[in-house]
């Protein structure tokens, strides 16, 4: 799965989520789609299980640094709820 986003400070991350191993397509099947979310220097990355309704994922902090080429990143776990997902019946998903 593919994703990519943009900061407000126009940094541009691409993602690329894989499964390993990579011949077991159902489980990629069940997975269902994600996407990201951009909130100031976060990107929000998540995935999500329809058949399940759970998802997971991270954040992506961005920051650049006073000398102009230097950019700081972090990762951390998600910090958006359900309801602030596109998710359907948000208040259902764990």
């Amino acid at each position: 799965m593919k994703a990519t986003a943009t900061t407000k400070a126009k940094i541009h991350v691409q993602f690329e989520a894989r499964l390993e191993p990579t011949g077991d397509l159902t489980q990629a099947r069940r997975l269902g789609g994600g996407g990201v979310m951009v909130s100031d220097h976060t990107i929000h990355r998540y995935m999500q299980d329809r058949s399940h309704k759970t998802y997971f994922g991270y954040d992506i902090s961005v920051e650049p640094l006073q000398d102009g080429s230097t950019l700081r990143v972090s990762i951390l776990p998600l910090s958006v709820d359900p309801e602030q997902l596109p998710l359907e019946n948000a208040a259902t998903w764990k």
